[in-house]
């Protein structure tokens, strides 16, 4: 499995979305789905979503076929799943469901699905934010049925050493700084966090008491929390 999910991080790309139309990972691995199987597959009741037919089918090489239901959009280019769920055909049994705080990028090849949680963070040159896989969830054939595993991305891009200091000192010097520079802030001393750096991870912590931030920012702010929770405590699990 370690092959698979190295490949899967490195090519990451986007999916076809057609309405109805089986995805394959490849012609000589995936069985063919039956047209009336295909058009018989509902979204299960307990998926919010308005239409009853999913958006798009993916056969699997034992003959699964999992279904995506749910709310997507194109933002710079880049189809994206939120409110939605990955679920049996045969079953009706929903696998996995994401809720509108999360934005997700769908990869089908080599026989497995691959749904990666974006997050917007400043990992580009000069602190540029870009789209980049924060979890991803994989779904496979596993005997008759689908199997289906999650990892943290553990290959997103370290601040080099410079560029950790810089953050730090952009933090010493927060005083005075409008609501967008210090959520901008926030974001840097999470990457730089992510990265190793302690002081990055202490400065992070105070923020928020430090610094009065509105509404919308600790929103914000929060949901950064929730993600370095996750991340430190899948390093303990490691």
């Amino acid at each position: 499995m370690k092959s698979r999910y190295t490949l899967l991080i490195s090519s990451i790309g986007l999916i076809s979305a057609c309405q109805q139309q089986p995805e394959r990972s490849s012609p000589g691995t995936a069985k063919s789905v039956p047209l009336e199987q295909a058009s018989s597959c509902a979204c299960p009741a307990d998926v919010p979503v308005s239409e009853l037919k999913p958006d798009t089918l993916f056969a699997f090489s034992n003959g699964q076929v999992a279904s995506v239901c749910g709310s997507k959009e194109t933002i710079e280019n880049r189809v994206l799943y939120s409110e939605f769920a990955v679920s049996s055909c045969q079953s009706s049994k929903v696998l996995h469901y994401w809720d509108l705080r999360e934005q997700c990028q769908l990869v089908f090849q080599n026989d497995t699905l691959s749904v990666n949680t974006l997050k917007y963070l400043p990992v580009g040159k000069n602190f540029k934010y870009e789209f980049v896989p924060f979890k991803i969830y994989l779904f496979f054939p596993k005997q008759d049925q689908v199997g289906q595993t999650a990892f943290l991305n553990h290959n997103l891009r370290s601040y080099s050493t410079e560029e950790q200091a810089q953050v730090l000192r952009a933090f010493e010097k927060m005083t005075g700084k409008k609501e967008g520079q210090k959520i901008d802030i926030a974001n840097q001393l999470f990457v730089a966090a992510l990265s190793g750096n302690l002081q990055a991870l202490s400065y992070f912590r105070k923020l928020k008491a430090d610094f009065p931030i509105g509404e919308e920012t600790s929103k914000e702010y929060f949901a950064l929390e929730r993600l370095l929770r996750d991340w430190q405590q899948d390093a303990v699990a490691k």
